[in-house]
């Protein structure tokens, strides 16, 4: 009596509530019966495809292998041969490699896989060269339902995002059962926002946020601990701005999906970037840390030589009279003497007193920013809109020169050609042409950029509300400055303060952010 193998397959777990199993096997088992075979195993699949696995990753088709190689069976039957696998690279040959270890391999719809002739062979990888294309289909189907529906602003399943929890919608599966949209955890959402807000306004890293939470006793959804990499997920995934990602597509901005504003979030991954390894000490804008009690780290240079002053700790310790040990630590400003790790000659005292260079600059800070913060809003604001108004009509103006300029090119290259048509030009016609090509794509170029500049320059409004939002970022910086705390006041300084120099006698040049300073540009004198 032929002692049989049967192996049962679903690609995935609907076909599994839908039974596909059990029908396969009481096909499996009807077919034997019929024939006088003894099945000696059954192997199921479940949730297995036939067409993403390769046979090592599937432990049925390897276990059918040994037991082959054993002589343990001498048919193998599965309802239909896709079943054994859907890949045309890999599966016609572990068919064929089963018959010649003397295994019968046969299918209840479509009967006995023989290799009695080349017609044999050719059928074998046919059949699974189109059942493989019939995966390759199916799964571009899934790939753009799945674009169009994420694109259309419709959760397409997957782990639920920390800060959102999933309800039913209106939206129906093929069983005409309510799917799952996401919608905003409001306890979960405030945990995120506080990690945003100490990322921007503390310029703390994951790690820092996750021991910062973990303190706090916050948890996560699990109520495990925080760890730096969820963090740092967080912090740079686009669902917290409302937007939904799967793969390469993206819907648009979903205000009720929407958590952290665009400000802060476009501020985070900018602190985020810059402070990547690659990036240059001097295209840094951001500190590379908040720690340590140092206002100045980062920011403070010695103007005599050049050189990095940083923030340390000075220990000075001597015995009383009576026996006991004083000690007592200062914080100092120490002149590394080196520029890009070659030492230098500097003529000007290595050290300095942390808290007298750190009230001068505050002194001077504040009176900056105090005389910021006396003018009324709508004065700067007003102010603010006049300059980027004359720019903009003097770019466009600019635009309508370079742009006539190119239109005369054009006409006296057409002009020239006409004339090489006649023979009077010391020109080529061929590189006549080529150039007045190249120019009539500069037109269209420059048209193009007139009408960009044109649209920009009518639309006052988006022009005021792009000047408010900048104006936004410098209000309240005194407060900041004064009340806030080291981290605050280390990525306020990011915003205000390029470098500090610092010269014996404890003379302070600071030096302002060109934004900062563009921001500032006439407004101290209108007072």
């Amino acid at each position: 009596m032929n002692r049989v193998y049967c192996l049962y397959r679903v690609s995935d777990r609907g076909q599994v509530e839908k039974n596909d199993i059990p029908m396969q096997r009481i096909a499996c088992r009807t077919f034997a019966q019929e024939r006088g075979w003894e099945i000696e195993k059954e192997l199921s699949e479940k949730g297995i495809s036939g067409y993403k696995l390769t046979m090592q990753q599937r432990d049925a088709i390897l276990e059918i292998r040994e037991a082959a190689l054993a002589g343990k069976f001498d048919i193998l039957l599965v309802y239909m041969f896709d079943r054994i696998g859907r890949r045309d690279d890999e599966t016609p040959f572990v068919v064929e490699w089963l018959t010649r270890n003397g295994i019968a391999v046969w299918s209840v719809c479509e009967g006995e896989q023989r290799f009695d002739n080349h017609v044999d062979k050719l059928t074998n990888y046919i059949r699974y060269w189109q059942a493989a294309g019939e995966s390759a289909k199916t799964s571009e189907r899934v790939r753009t339902r799945i674009r169009q529906l994420t694109e259309d602003g419709f959760f397409t399943g997957g782990q639920c995002p920390y800060g959102y929890e999933l309800v039913r919608g209106e939206r129906l599966n093929k069983k005409n059962q309510p799917m799952n949209d996401l919608r905003i955890c409001k306890d979960e959402a405030e945990v995120v926002r506080l990690m945003f807000e100490k990322a921007m306004r503390e310029g703390l890293g994951p790690l820092r946020i996750a021991n910062y939470l973990n303190d706090c006793g916050y948890t996560t959804r699990k109520g495990k601990r925080w760890n730096q990499s969820t963090i740092g997920r967080i912090l740079s995934n686009r669902i917290y701005l409302g937007i939904l990602q799967k793969g390469d597509a993206e819907s648009q901005q979903l205000p009720e999906l929407q958590i952290v504003d665009d400000d802060t979030f476009s501020s985070v991954q900018e602190i985020r970037a810059n402070r990547r390894k690659g990036v240059s000490e001097n295209m840094r804008t951001i500190p590379m840390q908040t720690r340590g009690k140092s206002l100045l780290s980062g920011f403070l240079y010695c103007a005599h030589c050049g050189a990095r002053v940083n923030g340390t700790t000075s220990r000075k310790q001597y015995r009383r009279k009576d026996g006991t040990l004083y000690q007592q630590d200062r914080r100092i400003y120490r002149c590394n003497a080196s520029v890009d790790g070659v030492p230098v000659e500097c003529d000007g005292p290595r050290t300095y007193r942390a808290e007298r260079i750190e009230e001068t600059f505050e002194i001077a800070i504040s009176a900056l920013l105090e005389q910021l913060e006396a003018l009324p809003v709508e004065t700067i604001l007003e102010y603010k809109y006049q300059i980027a108004l004359r720019e903009r009509k003097k770019e466009y103006e600019q635009a309508q020169n370079a742009l006539a300029e190119k239109q005369r090119d054009y006409e006296t290259l057409r002009n020239e050609i006409a004339k090489a048509l006649r023979g009077e030009s010391l020109f080529p016609l061929a590189l006549l042409r080529s150039v007045l090509e190249e120019t009539e794509r500069a037109v269209q170029e420059k048209t193009e950029r007139l009408f960009e500049l044109e649209a920009k320059l009518q639309n006052a409004e988006q022009l005021r509300l792009e000047i408010q939002i900048k104006q936004l970022k410098y209000c309240g910086l005194n407060q900041i400055f004064t009340s806030g705390t080291m981290e605050e006041k280390k990525m306020l300084l990011s915003i205000l303060v390029r470098r500090v120099e610092v010269r014996q006698g404890y003379e302070l040049n600071i030096q302002l952010t060109p934004s900062f300073e563009q921001f500032l540009d006439g407004l101290i004198e209108m007072r």
